[in-house]
């Protein structure tokens, strides 16, 4: 399924077990990375949203603040030489 991000967006303000809260901001990445065109523009139009709810997995899509690099989240420290540098977690079971 090829959707432009657009389209996704309308189908989660349009299905009926996803709830999405207001924009609050960009989220913060640090100097020398920006955020993916696709990124920005849900984080422009939401402040992150529940994927699912009702369900026995759902999925918390982070808001601007919980926006979190991978590497501390995951390894604890970042690796500033390894390409997973610029990842992020945007998502998390609830």
């Amino acid at each position: 399924m090829n959707q432009t991000i657009s389209a996704l967006l309308d189908a989660i303000d349009s299905a009926p077990h996803c709830r999405v809260y207001p924009p609050s901001g960009l989220p913060y990445t640090r100097e020398g990375t920006t955020l993916p065109d696709d990124v920005r523009r849900f984080y422009e139009r939401y402040g992150g949203c529940m994927l699912f709810e009702g369900s026995q997995n759902p999925i918390a899509v982070s808001s601007p603040r919980s926006f979190a690099s991978s590497n501390l989240e995951v390894l604890g420290r970042e690796y500033a030489e390894d390409i997973s540098d610029s990842w992020h977690i945007v998502a998390r079971e609830h």
